[in-house]
């Protein structure tokens, strides 16, 4: 694009630690910050899946203990994978903004942003998950259909791509994160540890092609956070347990993941 664009990556790709900019990089990104836009999955999902339409899967996230610590706040459970806030929710209130709405609520205020992060979402469309042969469970809600999402949000707040770009310019981009679900639906469903490695720089290239097409939208400052280190989740050390101390790391994590 010939220019330089203030952009923050987080690329963490399922490594071990999380790699944090010096707080010198840090200086001067957050500030000025009147809107956030959220792309993703559970992490982040602050309740589409509970509103995407016959989506049995949603169910269990509108009953408690989801949602218990924050009943005096919402009243009820909000689709938020979580007992109370997310890590989106922080951001908010770190930000001074309102705790950002889900885009498939009908009646959301979207002034200050706009949450189109889904539960159970795939970096991914499902159509490429089935040519790989790996089944998906929960949402069709992929990547490519939430940027379809923000696209038809900016038609509805912009009259033109300058305006968009003016709008935008100030508005906190956090995506992620996603793709973690593509890797546990290929895991779950019996495919082997190699057969996943293979598919990673197709998850990190449609990452980084939505990331092209939001900052040629008008986006300025963005942050990409990865996948979590999958051999320390309790769900793979449990479905994944062995006898053999040799197996893991000195985090008690599983080394093969």
């Amino acid at each position: 694009m010939g220019i330089f664009l203030p952009l923050l990556w987080f690329f963490l790709l399922g490594f071990p630690a999380m790699l944090w900019p010096s707080s010198a990089a840090l200086a001067g990104f957050f500030d000025g910050i009147n809107a956030m836009y959220s792309f993703g999955d559970s992490i982040a999902d602050t309740g589409n899946l509970i509103r995407e339409v016959n989506n049995p899967a949603s169910s269990v996230f509108c009953r408690l203990p989801y949602g218990e610590t924050t009943i005096s706040t919402f009243k009820k459970p909000t689709g938020r994978c979580s007992n109370g806030l997310l890590v989106i929710d922080y951001f908010a209130l770190a930000l001074k903004l309102p705790l950002l709405q889900p885009y498939l609520d009908k009646e959301g205020n979207f002034t200050h942003g706009v949450n189109f992060a889904v539960a159970g979402a795939t970096a991914l469309d499902i159509s490429s998950l089935q040519k790989r042969g790996i089944k998906f469970w929960g949402t069709n809600s992929s990547l490519s259909v939430q940027l379809e999402w923000f696209r038809k949000h900016l038609k509805s707040i912009c009259s033109s791509n300058t305006e968009c770009k003016h709008k935008l310019a100030d508005a906190l981009f956090l995506f992620g994160e996603i793709g973690g679900n593509d890797y546990n639906y290929a895991a779950f469903g019996g495919k082997p540890l190699k057969e996943l490695a293979n598919f990673v720089p197709y998850v990190v290239k449609k990452i980084i092609d939505a990331t092209k097409d939001i900052v040629e939208a008008g986006a300025r400052k963005i942050v990409i956070s990865g996948n979590f280190p999958t051999g320390c989740l309790p769900v793979y050390l449990t479905v994944n347990k062995t006898p053999n101390q040799e197996a893991y790391d000195e985090h008690g994590c599983l080394k093969s993941f």
